[in-house]
């Protein structure tokens, strides 16, 4: 909901990681972006609470990929704070940490 209205209706399988690896099996999907639901952008918050938001989106992604190694070819794409270069810098390393390489395509914040 946004406000009083209907936005939009997700299904399981933008939450679920087992359904995303059977639709991926079904379709023969062998590699695919894991990503944050634009829904989840908190536009409108403060510059700290976006940095705590992204980081927890970012932690979630790569706790799935570490829950699912062998099963799926998923690229994570991390979230980042708009305007905070220096806390987006910092959160980056710990992405090229993770070993990852994918490109951030997300922001959080204003």
């Amino acid at each position: 909901m946004v406000d009083d209205r209907f936005f939009r209706e997700v299904q399981d399988n933008c939450w679920d990681p087992e359904v995303r690896l059977r639709e991926c099996a079904v379709h023969g999907v062998h590699r695919q972006v894991l990503s944050t639901v634009p829904v989840l952008f908190y536009y409108w918050a403060k510059a700290q609470d976006n940095l705590q938001i992204a980081r927890f989106l970012n932690d979630h992604m790569a706790d799935v990929v570490a829950r699912y190694p062998d099963s799926t070819g998923w690229v994570p794409f991390r979230c980042k704070i708009r305007n905070w270069p220096l806390r987006n810098w910092n959160d980056l390393r710990r992405w090229v940490w993770w070993g990852w390489k994918s490109v951030p395509t997300s922001t959080i914040g204003t």
